[in-house]
């Protein structure tokens, strides 16, 4: 079975049919929240499928929060739900409430860095009192998340995470190994190939994101990418989708055309990258810290 280590249902229509439907192509999905009413949404699913989610405040949604204290409101919502919802791990397997999702420090978000800092931090607290593993999306502030995990390491309340679509430079790559982070790799992996000659751009890999692509497209992936997916120890290796359910199609030839291009790296056949990435994925949501 492959597994999805970072999924989006928030524009899903019918979620209940999409879950059925992805649960039976025999892919292991993790599904992400990024604000109150997309996490209520999982929470709800929860109660009829046995799907494993992550519940959390997204950066880039913090601005359309209501509130007047949005740092202390996020840390009591948090902390009411993870006393109610407990992940369930046993047999290899795991559902319900399973980590901290997807977080983290944007500087493209109209909220200011100041803000952004203490509103992860405040899920990160609460990441390490449940013992949860966490999502953390980092864009434009490496500078600033890195600063932030070496204060809670010296407090020695650092949770475990993964940094989630992971395009990093070797010193970046080093920075965070050092904390034992997990990297979770997809689209901003793998460049398609649109004819012998050309490379898509971003725009066009959006699109494979989205489910829009046939079982026969074929996929690239640039040297520094190849460098890195070397430079990272292959047990901290996640795999992803990052569907954003813009469409009901969920991306099954995206993502194993994903694991076909790792595992070529890699010099691993699909299956044992398929059974590492699934023992890697487990390893990250069983871990207690850091």
């Amino acid at each position: 079975m492959l597994t999805d280590s970072h999924v989006h249902l928030s524009f899903v229509k019918d979620k209940s049919a999409f879950l059925k439907s992805t649960l039976a192509s025999k892919i292991k999905p993790v599904f992400m929240g990024v604000d109150e009413s997309s996490v209520n949404d999982l929470v709800n699913l929860c109660k009829s499928h046995n799907i494993a989610f992550f519940a959390g405040f997204h950066p880039l949604f913090l601005d359309k929060m209501c509130v007047s204290d949005r740092q202390g409101y996020i840390k009591a919502y948090l902390d009411r739900l993870f006393t109610l919802h407990n992940s369930v791990i046993k047999d290899r397997d795991f559902y319900n409430l399973c980590g901290l999702g997807e977080i983290g420090i944007d500087k493209r978000a109209s909220v200011s860095a100041q803000e952004q800092i203490a509103i992860c931090k405040a899920q990160l607290d609460v990441a390490f009192k449940y013992k949860k593993a966490v999502s953390l999306h980092v864009v434009k502030g490496h500078d600033l998340m890195l600063s932030l995990l070496s204060c809670l390491k010296a407090e020695h309340k650092l949770p475990v995470f993964c940094i989630h679509g992971a395009t990093l430079s070797y010193d970046l790559i080093k920075a965070y190994s050092s904390y034992n982070a997990y990297f979770s790799f997809g689209s901003n992996l793998i460049k398609k190939k649109m004819t012998a000659d050309t490379i898509s751009d971003v725009k066009d890999t959006v699109c494979v994101a989205n489910g829009n692509v046939k079982d026969n497209v074929k996929y690239l992936i640039s040297d520094k990418c190849q460098t890195m997916l070397k430079l990272i120890s292959q047990d901290r290796i996640l795999i992803e989708s990052d569907y954003d359910g813009c469409s009901d199609i969920y991306p099954h030839a995206f993502l194993h055309n994903v694991y076909k291009s790792v595992a070529e790296i890699l010099d691993l056949d699909e299956k044992s990258l398929e059974r590492l990435v699934s023992d890697n994925l487990y390893n990250f949501i069983g871990a207690k810290s850091v």
